[in-house]
Parts: structure tokens; C-alpha cells; sequence
């Protein structure tokens, strides 16, 4: 089976692993990378053309994207082409149409909240297919008592005004107050030109002057987001309020025996207990709590995060859901 897998550049981090899975079960996929937001005339006969050349007739749409007033798989795209659809974000935060989702001969959703969503809303039948570890984030599992220099590290995007910042700024001021050596990297403020890097920077020290100190403002590749999630004794996944289910960083950061603290969502029919293979906090004052108690009790948190690698090696990996979208 041979698919091209058309996708926004936002997720173009997760292509070489989502093909490395593929090749697992026998299904070559063929990435096809379109500028976030944008489509054009040229764009979309790139993509015919890319579809011909490759002499592919399936397709996996990652999300239904468009920009403000169309969307990039044209409906033309539909009586070409076999069509399948995997949500990598929850359906609400996508501008979507009914009459579209029934043209795709599956439709599936890292989110479980999403199946209800569908039927309720648009009256379509989905599948919760979650988006688990790739495979670069399970090749090299950490020894039980390894070093790790990094206290408590973050990664990922911390929106103006949200809840994710609100909380680490919290935990910077105590991460100060003990000691504790805090690592956080992602998108804090806008780095498209010289004035959003300098003035937002500005603008962040003196709003956020203590968590300021701990932030590296920058994009991380997955292989550098690998060696963080080595080094460090606690690593953190603290989903947006629309997210209910586990999202990948939750499987990315456990693949190679690292410990993960992530806030608490649900379970589904994941084969993962917390206290067992992660830990997980419910309010922002346990969060604290248990940031000081895992900490102080090395050995248990090592033998939770051995515990938790073997978990998302065994059975949470890409290669063992691809075939879902499909089938």
C-alpha cells in the first residue's frame, strides 16, 4: 500500500517517524508538506502533480486545513483519489463542513472527545486512533540510574495569557525558592522578525521576570527534544484545557524510560496507570506536590519511568496504530 500523506508544515516534525512506521507494517507513506495557511492554484497542481509522478492514488489528510476562505484538498480531490482524514487537533478548534467529512472513506481522531463531537455535530461515525511515540523517541532507552542534570524541563507552545503559563510560572517561582534547576523551551513570544524577538523578550522579562530566567525561546527538533527528555529527572506534559485525551508527547517522552509527570486526562482504553508507568496531577496545587515528591524519591521515580518505556515500547508506538486509519 502506498499513501501520500498531505500535511501542514506545523506537523512536519512528525513525518520521518510517521514513515519509519509505516514501513513497519508494510505501507510506504509519502509526505507532502504545504506552508501553514497557505493555498494556492500552484500549491494544489504541485500536489496533483506529486500524486502522478509517485503514481499514488490514496491519500491521509492531516486535518482538514484551509486558510481563511478555502480549503487546500479541493473537492475535485475527492472523486480522484481515495480520501482518509486522521485529526491531529480537536475537530472543534477546525472550521469544518458536514458534506465534506462523509466524502472521506474514514475519518479518525487522536482525540476521544471527538467521537461524540462528530456524531453529535455533523452525525458521522469516527474513530479514536491516538498519536502515539515515534520511533526515534524509543531507540535508546535510559539506563536505571543514569545521570540526568535536568531537574524538571518543558517543552512546547506557552500562549499569551493561557493556563499552561499561568502554571509555569508558578512552578518557576518555586523552582527558584528550592533550587531546582528548570529547563523550558518552546514558543513564549513571536520570533518571525528582529522587533517580535527583541521587544517580546523585553515585554516577557517584565511581566514574567522570574520565569524568564528559565526559558529558551526557540523551536526544538525532535532529535534535540530526545536528549532533553534524557536528561531529565522530570519531564512535564501540561495539555491545553480543549485537549481530554493523552496527546504524543505523553508516549514521546515515556518511549525511552524517562519519567513524565502530565496533567491528568482521559484514559480511554490506554493501558497505562498512573503511579505505575507515569504520574499525573489533577490541580495546580498536587502539581507542586508532586514535582517536590519525585524529586526526593529517585528510586521510585526511576522504576515508574523503566516501567512506563517498556509500556510505550511494547505497545504505544506509530506502527502499531497506522493501519487503523485505514482499515
Amino acid at each position: 500500500m502506498r499513501v501520500v500523506v498531505l500535511m501542514e508544515a506545523a506537523f512536519q516534525i512528525f513525518a520521518s517517524n510517521l514513515v519509519t512506521a509505516g514501513k513497519h507494517v508494510g505501507i510506504e507513506l509519502i509526505p507532502f508538506i504545504v506552508p501553514n495557511d497557505k493555498v494556492t492554484k500552484s500549491l494544489q497542481d504541485k500536489f496533483e502533480s506529486f500524486m502522478s509522478k509517485n503514481q499514488v492514488d490514496t491519500v491521509l489528510v492531516i486535518n482538514d486545513f484551509k486558510n481563511k476562505n478555502e480549503y487546500f484538498f479541493k473537492e475535485s480531490f475527492f472523486e480522484k483519489y481515495k480520501c482518509y482524514l486522521w485529526f491531529w487537533d480537536s475537530m472543534h478548534r477546525i472550521e469544518l463542513k458536514k458534506d465534506r467529512l462523509f466524502k472521506y472513506m474514514k475519518v479518525s481522531s487522536f482525540e476521544i472527545d471527538d467521537v461524540k463531537y462528530a456524531k453529535s455535530t455533523f452525525g458521522i461515525d469516527i474513530d479514536y486512533v491516538p498519536l502515539v511515540a515515534g520511533d526515534s523517541f524509543c531507540l535508546n532507552p535510559v539506563k536505571i540510574n543514569q545521570n540526568r542534570p535536568i531537574d524538571i524541563s518543558f517543552i512546547g507552545l506557552v500562549p499569551k495569557n493561557s493556563y499552561r503559563l499561568q502554571l509555569l510560572n508558578r512552578l518557576a517561582i518555586h523552582c527558584k525558592e528550592k533550587g531546582y534547576n528548570l529547563k523550558l523551551y518552546g514558543h513564549f513570544w513571536h520570533w518571525n522578525n528582529w522587533y517580535q524577538r527583541v521587544i517580546g523578550k523585553i515585554k516577557f522579562r517584565l511581566r514574567y521576570p522570574v520565569l524568564a530566567q528559565y526559558v529558551e525561546n526557540r523551536f526544538i527538533q525532535p532529535e534535540e527534544a530526545v536528549e532533553i527528555y534524557r536528561n531529565t529527572k522530570i519531564n512535564l506534559n501540561i495539555h491545553i484545557k480543549e485537549h481530554g485525551s493523552y496527546n504524543c508527547r505523553t508516549f514521546d517522552i515515556m518511549g525511552n524510560n524517562n519519567f513524565l509527570l502530565s496533567s491528568k486526562q482521559k484514559e480511554v482504553n490506554l493501558k497505562l496507570v498512573s503511579g505505575l508507568h507515569f504520574a499525573t496531577y489533577r490541580t495546580d496545587d498536587e502539581f507542586i506536590e508532586l514535582i517536590d515528591y519525585y524529586i526526593n524519591y529517585e528510586d521510585e521515580r526511576n522504576l515508574i519511568a523503566k516501567s512506563g518505556g517498556e509500556q510505550v515500547r511494547s505497545i504505544y508506538k506509530i506502527e502499531h496504530f497506522i493501519k487503523q486509519v485505514f482499515e
